[in-house]
């Protein structure tokens, strides 16, 4: 059975941004990974964020907490190390 696509987009008002710490001038960067959700296979995730923890904290606010997720940004991936 194949995976459902789940996008959204959370986009802070600049109140928003300074209350959550993060500078109004990061750009959003698109996060992508898997959702499992009891025994339902996983959903696939698109998320846009300004870092990771952001991203994380967007995918416990429309998920829940406590849902194995795994998410990644793919330039973040492949720059060297």
């Amino acid at each position: 059975m194949g995976s459902v696509t789940v996008a959204f987009v959370w986009r802070l008002m600049d109140e928003g941004c300074e209350a959550m710490g993060f500078p109004d001038d990061r750009p959003f960067k698109e996060y992508v990974g898997y959702i499992w959700i009891g025994d339902k296979p996983g959903l696939r995730l698109s998320i846009m964020a300004r870092s990771s923890t952001e991203a994380m904290e967007l995918v416990e606010a429309e998920f829940g907490a406590g849902h194995p997720y795994s998410i990644h940004n793919e330039e973040d991936a492949s720059r060297p190390r």
